[in-house]
Parts: structure tokens; C-alpha cells; sequence
């Protein structure tokens, strides 16, 4: 991905293990942003000395065994700058816009930092804000330079290879895994990222506009589609059962601590579709050593599955290594259970 395509096919021309070895520590992935969006820049803004710029930047953290990511380049190309041409220009507008407005005062909230940029300074601001930061401007850049073949139709895979060396997995080959967790969960605050489908590797993009219609025709659009309905019986079952963790592990798992028989035992709840083992892998269900793992699943499904299919993956996976998990599969509600459910979510109408 660094070498800028999806396949060799699609590599530029120089963008080979050849040229990346000149261009190094810039990947020709991040060469190729530069040079898509140079003809749009301020002349005193060329694309050398933006490399110039992020070098000096890193002069003091960069070591022989770093790449510098892609969606650092957000800072230096888009964010608050104006371009030559109107169309360029609407685009690092909606863009910036989005960042400042949404993106950035979303992850300061989640990282408990303070929602002013003045008290968010850099003694405050931590190692694991900066990889989220940097994801988020990476989907950016796929919205304002569209004609970079790295950044097109982009997946949580691709974002952490853009910024390889940002993700901190505790295994290997789960940094993707651990990119769409983050994606799917800003999607459903900032209506202009789209996720498309529930699919194990599923295309990640955003919609930039002048006029922010898209966010207000997604919300309301938003109260009625499944993503809203698992999230408002999460709410329902998490607040019945006492759950008051909202921040999930990378597996999806909320912790709770209760006491049991005199003493103090930890459990991991786990919401999730369990006959899809594209959304639950067989990690998913197994718990910690020393707590247990209670799965929860939905009930209600796409069309054309049934609680049978639940059934029979539970069946697999009580074949498997053993592990301290409970696994809950609800009755499907019934038609008129589902309109209640959607009159929870509705709105109340304001005279």
C-alpha cells in the first residue's frame, strides 16, 4: 500500500521498491497525495517543501525504522489552507470544517481531553490521540485528493498501512481489525463517514459538501436503519444489566465488575450478531484469563436467517478450546416488537 496501488497493476509509474528507497522516509503513497494536490497548492506551498516542513517537524522522535504516515500530511496540505482553484478550495473548506467541527472534538472527548485546542496542548495530548487523529485525516485526504490510487476506496487495512508503524496491536495482522472498530464508532457520531455494509473488509469514505445537507438527510435517515437499532438495545440491556463501561476493548468487550459469593469477579459483555463469524471470530468469544465472557446477541437479523444458524455456530465454537463464556440468544422480536422499538428511537415531535 505504501508503494501506491492496490495491486502492481495500479502502482504509479516509479512507485516500486526502487523509488521508495529515494524517496524514503516519505512513501511514494505520500509523494503521490503531494503531487495530486500540487497543482492546487499556494506556490510558497510546493510539494518539497512540505516534505521539508514534516521532516523538520520529526527531527526530534524520527529514527531509521519510521515511515512518516500519510495523514500527517493533512495538517500541511488541507487543513486551513486555501488552494488556487474554487473547486480545491470548497473541498479544503469542507474538509477543515469537518475536522475542526466534528472529527477532532469527538476524539478529544473520547480520549478525556479537554474540548479546548488551547488547554489540549502537547504536553496533554497522548500517543493514542495522535494515532486516531491521524486515521481520521487520512480519510480526509481520500475525500480531497480522490485520484490517489492509495487512497482510493480505502478499508481499514489500507488506512493502517498508510500508518504503518501508528497502530499498536497486541497481535499480529489485528491492526485492521482495530482501525474499523475505531471507523465504525465515528461513523455513527459523524454522519459523513460511510462504512458500506457489515462485510469483514468493507470500503470506508467520506462525503464532503459545501452545504452540510449530508449530515442533517443522514441523521434523519440515520433513526431508521439496523446500525440504530443494535446500538439503542446495546443502550437498553447495558443500563438493565449495570453496565457503566461505554469504552469497548478491541474485540468489542465491555468490562463490568461484580461481586459475587463475597467476591469480586470481572466479566466482558459482548454485543454482536453470533451467527456471523465475520462480525464475531472465534476471539470474540473467548474470555480473559480469570474472567468470563457474557455474548450477547441481536434479535433480529437480515432476512433469510434465523436463531437456527445462532444455534449451530454456538454448537461449533462449544467444540473448540474451553472458555468461561456465556452466550445469549434472545427470541426474534416479532413485527409489532420492532415498531415499538422504532417509536423508542423516534424523536419526540415538538409542537
Amino acid at each position: 500500500m505504501l508503494l501506491d496501488g492496490i495491486n502492481t497493476d495500479e502502482r504509479h509509474r516509479g512507485a516500486d521498491e526502487a523509488s521508495f528507497r529515494l524517496t524514503y522516509p516519505f512513501s511514494p503513497a505520500l509523494v503521490s497525495t503531494l503531487r495530486s494536490l500540487a497543482g492546487a497548492m499556494q506556490r510558497e506551498r510546493t510539494a518539497l517543501k512540505v516534505m521539508q516542513q514534516m521532516l523538520v517537524e520529526r527531527r526530534d522522535s524520527l529514527t531509521v525504522d519510521d515511515v512518516i504516515p500519510v495523514g500527517d500530511a493533512f495538517d500541511h496540505l488541507v487543513e486551513g489552507r486555501d488552494a488556487l482553484d474554487n473547486q480545491s478550495a470548497a473541498l479544503f473548506r469542507s474538509a477543515t470544517s469537518l475536522y475542526r467541527d466534528k472529527l477532532r472534538p469527538l476524539l478529544l472527548q473520547t480520549h478525556g481531553l479537554a474540548a479546548s485546542p488551547s488547554a489540549a496542548d502537547e504536553a496533554r495530548v497522548t500517543p493514542a490521540f495522535r494515532t486516531d487523529d491521524r486515521l481520521a485525516k487520512t480519510l480526509l485526504l481520500s475525500a480531497v485528493a480522490p485520484n490517489v490510487p492509495a487512497l482510493k476506496e480505502l478499508t481499514a487495512g489500507r488506512i493502517a498501512s498508510l500508518n504503518h508503524g501508528s497502530i499498536v496491536a497486541p497481535l499480529a495482522g489485528s491492526e485492521a481489525g482495530i482501525v474499523l472498530t475505531k471507523v465504525r464508532e465515528w461513523s455513527r457520531r459523524v454522519p459523513e463517514i460511510h462504512v458500506d455494509g457489515e462485510a469483514r473488509n468493507p470500503v470506508i469514505r467520506v462525503q464532503l459538501s459545501d452545504v452540510d445537507y449530508e449530515s442533517v438527510v443522514e441523521r434523519a435517515r440515520g433513526e431508521d436503519n439496523e446500525g440504530r437499532r443494535r446500538e439503542l438495545l446495546k443502550e437498553i440491556v447495558r443500563d438493565a444489566l449495570g453496565v457503566t463501561a461505554r469504552d469497548a476493548d478491541i474485540f468489542g468487550a465491555h468490562r463490568h465488575a461484580i461481586v459475587w459469593r463475597g467476591s469480586r469477579r470481572e466479566v466482558d459483555v459482548v454485543f454482536g450478531n453470533v451467527r456471523d463469524a465475520a462480525w464475531l471470530t472465534e476471539e470474540h468469544f473467548r474470555a480473559r484469563p480469570g474472567t468470563w465472557r457474557f455474548v450477547i446477541d441481536h434479535p433480529f437479523d437480515e432476512p433469510g436467517h434465523s436463531t437456527a444458524e445462532d444455534l449451530a455456530r454456538v454448537d461449533r465454537l462449544r467444540d473448540g478450546p474451553a472458555t468461561q463464556t456465556i452466550v445469549w440468544l434472545p427470541h426474534f422480536f416479532s413485527e409489532e416488537r420492532m415498531r415499538a422499538l422504532d417509536d423508542l428511537r423516534r424523536p419526540p415531535v415538538r409542537g
